[in-house]
């Protein structure tokens, strides 16, 4: 080959060089051609990550060659509908806007198993259940004309018979875990009159509680064996292992202990919240509009009352110059698992309150009741029962939210889950039309 064809090609060669090397290092980097628009620009990428793990990944309909978790990268702007599916789950879908030279999270979504519910204790006939958590409740069945209270623990080879007693259909019955869970303080109500009797479920052996006439026993929910009783002569209260005290002719609708001081709701012309030191001195916390209440569990700097004749919650910050943080309806509420955020309802709405910033996000409304409100233990979604199914609704409010029905046609009423999500329990009827307690696997 001549020189001249030899320096002719390699200029090419060069220039060929030159021109193509910055177009694969811009196309490495994201950069493409719309021709639609005739311009550059630069996609953007999905991050995906789903519970459970391995799920298929539809873009505007086409699968992916991806399983999550997953980064897709190269995706041009605009909007994506992204579709989740995996065999015997649930599947979701959203369509998300894909933006220049960033990446769009789908983080932690769940997928729920789609499988059938299965009996989960022996008896049938079960009036009501109160748990403590996924390997701890109690609850009353109907035998014959009795009524009995029963335990279910982990720990115990079969369920235990822990009280019995004739059963009476104008009484109400009502079980209550020590904070601990180491007693159950059940009540028995007909009309206005009330008996209370102190289980120890362990070894069903009855604790006598020292107070004969009073009109209301609760735990107190800032000891783990303490509890308070209203009596004519006032309040006192009654450690199960200790004895508190209790200056005497203190009267109040209700107490509790907070950080070793007691603190007392008194209502006169005007409802006020009060520390009580040991000669009975009250020191005001705030006043607060007149009504029923009664102390709940709250974070430990915080104090919840909920308002029983209004299915109110008022959060209290005793260390505030403006102590009431927050007042909302609410008939059921639970609190995250790192104290920061209260998901309530009113009964037709889902609403969280947040103690950083103290403001109120309302998740969705619905046109049915609802109950039965609780996180999911990763807390991106919420469950609860309406229509006497349990549904999930995530809290990624990006185009829709999603939905899924994990139980129906059980008569659902109240549900719980165990600590990582991946089992569902709940009060329900079977075929034959009798109540029970169902398990529901929601992950494997």
């Amino acid at each position: 080959m001549k020189r001249i064809w030899r320096r002719l090609l390699f200029f090419v060669f060069a220039l060929g060089f030159f021109i193509c090397a910055p177009l694969v290092v811009l196309y490495t980097a994201g950069y493409r051609y719309e021709f639609g628009s005739m311009h550059v620009i630069k996609t953007g990428a999905l991050t995906i990550s789903t519970i459970p793990k391995n799920v298929n990944i539809y873009l505007d309909g086409l699968l992916s060659s991806k399983r999550s978790p997953a980064v897709i990268d190269h995706i041009f702007p605009g909007k994506t509908t992204v579709r989740l599916t995996k065999d015997g789950y649930s599947s979701w879908e959203k369509t998300l806007q894909i933006e220049e030279g960033k990446s769009t999270f789908i983080a932690n979504t769940i997928l729920f198993l789609t499988e059938s519910p299965k009996p989960f204790i022996k008896k049938a006939n079960v009036l009501s259940v109160t748990p403590l958590h996924e390997k701890l409740f109690a609850y009353l069945t109907k035998e014959g004309t009795d009524i009995e209270l029963n335990i279910h623990n982990a720990t115990f080879e079969n369920d235990r018979s822990i009280w019995k007693k004739t059963y009476n259909p104008k009484t109400t019955y009502t079980p209550v875990w020590s904070p601990d869970g180491q007693f159950v303080l059940l009540e028995e109500q007909n009309g206005t009159t009330k008996k209370y009797t102190l289980i120890k479920p362990y070894d069903a052996s009855i604790v006598s509680i020292p107070f004969t006439s009073a009109t209301s026993i609760w735990w107190d929910v800032g000891s783990p064996h303490v509890l308070f009783a209203q009596t004519q002569k006032g309040l006192n209260a009654f450690g199960v292992d200790a004895f508190p005290q209790i200056p005497k002719n203190t009267r109040a609708q209700s107490a509790r202990r907070f950080h070793d001081r007691l603190v007392v709701l008194q209502s006169q012309t005007q409802a006020v919240l009060s520390y009580i030191d040991d000669k009975g001195v009250a020191s005001i916390i705030t006043y607060i509009p007149n009504g029923t209440y009664v102390f709940v569990p709250s974070p430990e700097s915080l104090i919840l009352l909920q308002n029983k004749q209004q299915n109110k919650l008022l959060l209290i910050d005793p260390s505030a110059q403006n102590p009431i943080l927050m007042q909302e309806e609410a008939k059921e509420w639970q609190w995250s698992s790192n104290n920061t955020e209260l998901l309530m309802s009113s009964g037709y709405d889902a609403k969280i309150f947040r103690t950083t910033d103290r403001s109120v996000e309302t998740i969705t409304r619905f046109s049915d009741p609802i109950s039965s409100l609780a996180w999911y233990p990763v807390e991106s979604n919420i469950l609860f029962v309406q229509n006497n199914s349990i549904k999930t609704i995530e809290l990624d409010k990006r185009d829709k939210r999603n939905e899924a029905v994990l139980v129906d046609g059980f008569d659902a009423q109240s549900f719980w889950m165990n600590k990582d999500g991946s089992n569902l329990y709940f009060l329900g009827k079977n075929t034959t039309g009798d109540a029970t307690i169902f398990e529901k696997r929601l992950q494997k």
